[in-house]
C-alpha cells in the first residue's frame, strides 16, 4: 500500500490518487486514518439501479461501467468493473468518492480550489463552477509563490475558532488550451501545503460589469456556499441538510467572502489582483470594493 496525506488524513492505498502528498520514510510511524482498498471485481446490476445509496451504514457510488465504491468515514473499499478504465477508477475516486467520504465525516466539501498566499499563515479559497478558471488562477499564483492546498475539491473543517482548509496538494489539473483534455501537473514539495487556517473565500464570476472585488453579506455567503457544495447529492442523501446548513452560518460568520468577478478577456492575473488577494488572505478589508452584495435565486441541489 502506498502512503500518502489526502485531505489533511494519513491514508494507505492500493490505488494512485493523483494530488495525494507521498509520505516521506521518516513519517512511516504515523498511523493511518483512512484506507482505500480494492476489493473483489465488480459485477454489473440492472441498469436502472441508483447511482448513490445508503446500505448497513455505507454510501454506494456505482457508476456504470467503473465498479463500486463503498464508502465509510475511515475508508474505501472499490470493485472494479471488467474492462473498466484505471484512470476513469482513479478519477472517480478523487472527484466523487473522496469527498463522500469527507461529508461523511461531518467535513464541508466546497467545490473550489485553495493556495496560501506569500507572505501570508491563512489560505484563500476559489469557488466556482466547472470552467470558470479556478484551476488556472492556481497555476498562477503558485507561479508567483503560492502553495498549492487543493485544485478542485477542499475540505472544511470547523473548530472552536477558526476554519481550516485542507485537499489534495500535489498539484493541480490544466489543460494547455480549452479543446485540450486536462493534464496533471505536479509541483514541487516546497509550493504545497497540506492544511492552513482559512482567511476568505472568493466566489469567482464572469461579470465585468462590477467592481472586480465585492464584499458579500451573511445571507449571501451562506447561499453561496450552499450553491457551491461538492457532490451536494451526498450530504443530502445522508440526513445532512441541517447541520450542513449550521456550518455554512459558521463559515459565513467566521471567514470574509467575496465576490471575484473576472472577464474572460482577463485570463492573467493583475497586479491588483495579486494585491488584492494578498491583503484578504492576511485579514486587510480591501479599500476599493464597492459594497455589500447580496445574491438571488436558489441553492443547488
Amino acid at each position: 500500500m502506498k502512503r500518502c496525506i489526502a485531505y489533511g488524513l494519513v491514508t494507505e492505498t492500493d490505488i494512485a490518487v493523483r494530488g495525494a502528498d507521498p509520505l516521506s520514510c521518516g513519517a512511516s510511524a504515523l498511523v493511518a486514518e483512512l484506507r482505500i482498498e480494492i476489493g473483489a471485481p465488480f459485477n454489473a446490476t440492472d441498469a436502472n439501479s441508483p447511482i448513490y445509496w445508503l446500505e448497513n451504514g455505507y454510501l454506494h457510488f456505482a457508476p456504470a461501467g467503473v465498479g463500486r465504491y463503498r464508502c465509510a468515514p475511515n475508508g474505501i473499499e472499490i470493485n472494479v468493473a471488467p474492462a473498466a478504465d484505471p484512470e476513469l477508477v482513479e478519477g472517480l475516486l478523487i472527484a466523487t468518492a473522496l469527498p463522500a467520504l469527507l461529508w461523511m465525516r461531518g467535513a464541508f466539501v466546497l467545490h473550489a480550489a485553495a493556495a496560501l498566499l506569500p507572505g501570508s499563515d491563512r489560505a484563500v479559497i476559489f469557488a466556482g463552477p466547472s470552467g470558470i478558471g479556478k484551476s488556472t488562477i492556481i497555476a498562477q499564483l503558485t507561479g508567483h509563490g503560492a502553495r498549492l492546498i487543493a485544485d478542485d475539491s477542499v475540505c472544511l473543517a470547523l473548530s472552536a475558532n477558526a476554519v481550516s482548509v485542507s485537499g489534495l496538494c500535489e498539484g493541480y489539473f490544466l489543460s494547455e488550451a480549452a479543446a485540450l483534455p486536462r493534464r496533471f501537473r505536479s509541483v514541487p514539495a516546497a509550493a504545497r501545503c497540506q492544511e492552513a487556517q482559512l482567511g476568505a473565500i472568493c466566489f469567482v464570476t464572469r461579470n465585468e460589469s462590477r467592481a472586480p472585488f465585492e464584499r458579500i453579506s451573511g445571507v449571501g455567503a451562506i447561499e453561496q456556499l450552499l450553491v457551491n457544495r461538492h457532490r451536494p447529492k451526498v450530504p443530502d442523501l445522508l440526513g445532512l441538510h441541517g447541520s450542513r446548513l449550521h456550518d455554512c452560518a459558521q463559515i459565513a460568520h467566521r471567514v470574509p467572502a467575496y465576490f471575484w468577478h473576472r472577464g474572460e478577456s482577463r485570463p492573467a492575473l493583475s497586479s491588483v489582483e495579486h494585491e488584492t488577494l494578498a491583503k484578504l488572505a492576511r485579514g486587510e478589508e480591501w479599500t476599493r470594493l464597492s459594497g455589500t452584495a447580496t445574491t438571488s435565486g436558489s441553492a443547488r441541489t
